[in-house]
């Protein structure tokens, strides 16, 4: 009824072996993509640290935005302007149907 302790300890034994490799297989590469994300993630937050020391550049940019949206506004009421006209003005000529 009780199978041999050798051909059990061979079995387990091989079993070992195989999940083993097999976990070499799945986790090398998974874990040296894993150390590439943290040295990008730890680059980044280097460069943010690093950024964060001249606020000049945060207010220059912010001003430029300011600029760029004071711009659209104007561009954007003189669009509505013109559509209305064109709206409002009789349209001459025959009709197209």
């Amino acid at each position: 009824m009780f199978l041999d302790p050798l051909i059990v300890a061979s079995m387990v034994f091989s079993l070992i072996v195989l999940l083993m490799v097999g976990g070499f297989i799945l986790l090398l590469p998974l874990s040296r993509r894993l150390g590439e994300l943290l040295d990008l993630w730890i680059s980044e937050q280097k460069s943010l640290k690093s950024g964060r020391e001249d606020p000049g550049d945060a207010v220059r940019l912010l001003s430029e935005l300011s600029e760029r949206v004071r711009t659209l506004e104007e561009q954007q009421g003189f669009l509505e302007d013109l559509v209305g006209e064109s709206r409002r003005l009789p349209r001459s000529g025959s009709d197209p149907r």
